[in-house]
């Protein structure tokens, strides 16, 4: 009889939520109507769904209902965001404008800044500490001929956790080039369940969420665009008009509603499941300790994200040798890569140190038992202290 698998890769994607399925499906089958259709009842019960749905995010993440823009999800919230607001900018002629990103971004944010770069805009990279966060303390230098600074910063790191200082790091930029307008876009894919998402807290301008990472259904995003800069933003797409022009296309009503739900649980569930999860995060690395096994910690941030470098091992041999166990060598975006996470070289790794690494992620099916297992499991192919 075949070994039960085990889910450890809860950065990359979580299972439906049973409860965000029930709440979906009667906008399969029975609600179907598009909600741009305004002539009869079958529009505008899934009109009414959507302006509901609207609201729900807008709540849990302390905004208005106005300034929420559904799209398919946080890599499309992030070009939209930053390749909308660059053009934008640029169509408004208000003197040069610059990025401020950290190599530990996210796949769906460095990319759209390279693409950027190629059509003339300035990208300044910000360097990380060794625990992987912005170091204020090291700014670049900038002409007071730049009017406005673009701020890029994720909110928890995807292969690492670890947790940006978000208000803080924009104080900084701020009080360092007083001159300029600062725009700051935070990625918060994963940070949905796992940290309190607070855009107004943050002073954020635009943040961007997907609802696969906290227990919804894939193909769903927002972003939230401040309501005082929407004017700035140029759509990546034309035709329709929905989504005040800046994301056009029918709403995916039944995935609408999945997020909804998703966020409304992730609020009232997220603190009690992050105790849960810290707890199975410590006992994971103590029995790690009393095995002999030698590991290091890549960053220290949310506990359901566990970045383990195992000295003198290659990870993807390793990860090759533990088939039952859904583990990752980082990002689901470089999945298909061998060269060293640029996260963790960003954090100061060695090549072997970060080729040696790879991430495992706890979450709402995640237990005990589990845990055991994959200890059990590396005790058997990994050498251990002496």
């Amino acid at each position: 009889m075949a070994e039960a698998r085990v889910y450890l890769d809860y950065a990359a994607t979580t299972p439906l939520d049973p409860r965000v399925a029930a709440a979906m499906e009667p906008f399969w089958f029975e609600q179907f109507g598009n909600p741009h259709s305004g002539s009869h009842v079958f529009g505008w019960e899934a009109e009414e769904a959507v302006i509901a749905a609207r609201q729900q995010i807008a709540e849990s993440i302390g905004v208005s209902p106005r300034e929420i823009i559904f799209t398919s999800g946080a890599t499309e919230a992030n070009n939209l965001s930053l390749i909308g607001l660059a053009r934008g900018l640029a169509e408004g002629a208000a003197g040069q404008s610059v990025i401020l990103s950290s190599a530990t971004e996210h796949p769906s944010v460095t990319e759209p800044i390279g693409f950027l770069q190629d059509q003339g805009f300035d990208p300044y990279p910000l360097t990380v500490t060794t625990e992987g966060e912005i170091d204020c303390d090291r700014l670049p230098s900038l002409s007071e001929s730049v009017a406005t600074i673009i701020l890029a910063v994720m909110a928890v790191n995807s292969e690492t956790g670890v947790v940006q200082p978000i208000a803080k790091i924009r104080q900084a930029v701020v009080d360092h080039y007083p001159w300029a307008r600062v725009f700051l876009q935070v990625d918060a894919a994963q940070a949905m369940g796992r940290i309190a998402v607070t855009p107004l807290q943050w002073g954020a301008d635009l943040v961007s969420l997907s609802a696969h990472k906290f227990y919804g259904p894939s193909g769903v995003g927002a972003v939230y665009i401040k309501a005082e800069i929407q004017g700035l933003i140029q759509p990546l797409s034309y035709g329709g008009g929905q989504e005040k022009s800046l994301r056009p296309g029918s709403l995916p009503v039944p995935l609408i509603v999945g997020m909804a739900t998703a966020a409304a649980i992730a609020g009232m569930e997220g603190p009690t499941e992050s105790l849960r999860i810290a707890a199975l995060r410590q006992g994971l690395l103590a029995q790690l300790w009393e095995a002999g096994i030698v590991f290091k910690i890549n960053g220290n941030g949310v506990p359901a994200i566990v970045n383990l470098q195992l000295p003198g091992m290659v990870a993807r041999d390793l990860l090759a040798g533990l088939p039952n166990f859904a583990l990752s060598l980082g990002s689901a975006c470089h999945h298909a890569e061998l060269t060293p996470s640029p996260v963790l070289l960003a954090m100061g790794l060695s090549p072997t140190e970060a080729l040696s690494s790879f991430r495992l992620c706890l979450g709402r099916t995640t237990t005990a038992e589990d845990l055991n297992r994959l200890v059990q499991e590396l005790v058997g192919i990994l050498p251990r202290a002496v």
